[in-house]
This record gives structure tokens, C-alpha cells and sequence, in this order.
């Protein structure tokens, strides 16, 4: 070594062992090499993993739906559309609805239809949807009713709560007349086939 080194190794010995310690010092066992490679290697607890292996894998955001594009699209007459469902659901009520308390409730509930129809409160999407509806009833396609009743419900529900009750009280009528009928019709042939064994 040369001199310059050797008295600077000195004067930092020398300042060393005057040193006192303040209180925010180190402890001097860090500074000893002998006892760097016994310490614990420092754990890492508190490191996160980055954000997008955090997350669950999503599928890409969707655009919007060509259903609610085609419906901005529709082209209505409302008031020959309108005229068509009351002829429609007239049609249904007069032949499968027998009670007069709950033929009064659905008209009300018709009334209402018309009115909001009429003031102009629906889009051409519900315009075409109900059209669709109530052809379906008069045909008796009560399972294509159905569908697009609940359709109407869940997204639209706010423009149709206040009408949709009567036309879902007609769908559950021609059901239960639907299968009172298949009924009756299934057990035909049975009673039939028992009647003529009898005279035998």
C-alpha cells in the first residue's frame, strides 16, 4: 500500500473510534462483514403483483347491440298498428276470456295501452314488439307471446308496467284454455275406446 493510503485508513479509524453515537444511528454490528452473511434475507410481503394478473381475464367490451340499432330504424304506422292489436286482442278476449270482472280489468288495462299509444309515450321498438304480441295471441302461438311479453318487461319495463298486466292476464288465459283443451282432447279417444269395448 502507499503512505497516502495507509494514513487514510488511519484518520478513519481514528474518527471512528471517537465517533459517539447519536440516538438515530445505526447499531456499528451492521457495518461488520463477518456477520452480513448470517442476516436474514429481508422477506417480501408487502410487493403486489401488477393489476392485470390480478384481475380475471373479461371478454372485450361489447358494441352496442344490433337490435337496439334496427329498433331506431322501424318505420310504424301507429295508429293502423294500434287499430290491428285492439282488433287482435278484442279477437282473443271475445273467445277465450268468460268472466266479466276480468274481461272489465283487461280492458282498463287496454285503455291504458291506448291512451299511452295514442299520446305518443312508446318507442317503435314497443309499437312493433306489442304488434308482434298480440298477432302471436290471435293465432294462438302462446309460447312466441309469451317471449316477447317478457322481453318487453325487461327492457322496457317503465313504459310498460302500467298496461302489461292485462295482456299477460290474456296469455295466461289461452294457456290455461290450451291445456284444458289438450286435456280433454288426450282423454277422448281413451273414453271412447272404453265405450265401444263396453258394448262388446
Amino acid at each position: 500500500m502507499s503512505e497516502k493510503e495507509t494514513n487514510q485508513n488511519r484518520s478513519m479509524q481514528k474518527v471512528l473510534l471517537g465517533h459517539d453515537p447519536g440516538w438515530n444511528d445505526p447499531p456499528k454490528w451492521i457495518y461488520c462483514t463477518g456477520q452480513s452473511s448470517t442476516t436474514p434475507t429481508k422477506r417480501v410481503l408487502n410487493k403486489r403483483g401488477r393489476t392485470d394478473q390480478l384481475t380475471a381475464p373479461h371478454p372485450p367490451l361489447l358494441c352496442p347491440s344490433n337490435k337496439n340499432v334496427e329498433g331506431k330504424n322501424i318505420v310504424i304506422d301507429k295508429e293502423e298498428a294500434l287499430n290491428n292489436v285492439l282488433k287482435n286482442l278484442e279477437t282473443v278476449i271475445s273467445e277465450h276470456i268468460l268472466e266479466n270482472g276480468r274481461i272489465k280489468e283487461v280492458k282498463k288495462r287496454l285503455d291504458i295501452l291506448k291512451t299511452v299509444w295514442l299520446e305518443d309515450k312508446l318507442n317503435n321498438v314497443i309499437y312493433k314488439n306489442v304488434l308482434d304480441l298480440s298477432t302471436a295471441l290471435r293465432e294462438g302461438n302462446i309460447k312466441k307471446a309469451d317471449e316477447i311479453h317478457v322481453s318487453l318487461m325487461m327492457e322496457h319495463a317503465s313504459l310498460c308496467s302500467a298496461w302489461m298486466p292485462g295482456i299477460r292476464h290474456i296469455i295466461l288465459e289461452l294457456e290455461t284454455k290450451m291445456k284444458n283443451s289438450n286435456v280433454t282432447q288426450s282423454q277422448g279417444p281413451e273414453l271412447h275406446l272404453l265405450s265401444t269395448g263396453e258394448n262388446k
